[in-house]
């Protein structure tokens, strides 16, 4: 887990390397390419929502390269298994599911109901030896 964070920091590192090095060149294609910035006459407000669409698919870019990083090194660890993509198998995976939570949540039940029965009855002991209770 700890060197899929540094490859985290990594991507960001590279991106923002690039993008702060070819910064004025990347905010001058956007401003001729971007469909809104063809709209505006203020030659700021273009610069200025050139730089604002620049830094949104900057964080974009990061993100799949931060998720393609995530899928080979997952890859590579072999914890993917492939599954056919059939909806039977789909639907079998999601009864499966829900029926693991339902279970779970069953038996957590279970618990706390045994968990405060043992409480009630410790109080009631501690209440019977002070007197404030009486007994059966």
């Amino acid at each position: 887990m700890a060197t899929f964070n540094h490859s985290n920091f990594a991507i960001d590192e590279r991106i923002d390397r690039l993008i702060t090095s070819n910064f004025e060149t990347v905010v001058s294609q956007t401003m001729e390419t971007s469909t809104f910035c063809k709209d505006i006459e203020d030659s700021n407000e273009k610069r200025e929502v050139a730089i604002q669409t620049v830094f949104r698919h900057k964080e974009q870019h990061k993100l799949k390269e931060k998720l393609r990083a995530a899928k080979i090194k997952t890859k590579n660890s072999g914890r993917i298994r492939k599954v056919k993509s059939s909806t039977r198998k789909w639907k079998k995976d999601n009864i499966s599911l829900l029926r693991t939570c339902l279970v779970e949540m069953y038996e957590k039940r279970i618990d706390q109901e045994e968990k405060r029965k043992v409480e009630t009855d410790e109080n009631r002991g501690l209440f019977e030896v002070l007197g404030l209770v009486q007994k059966r």
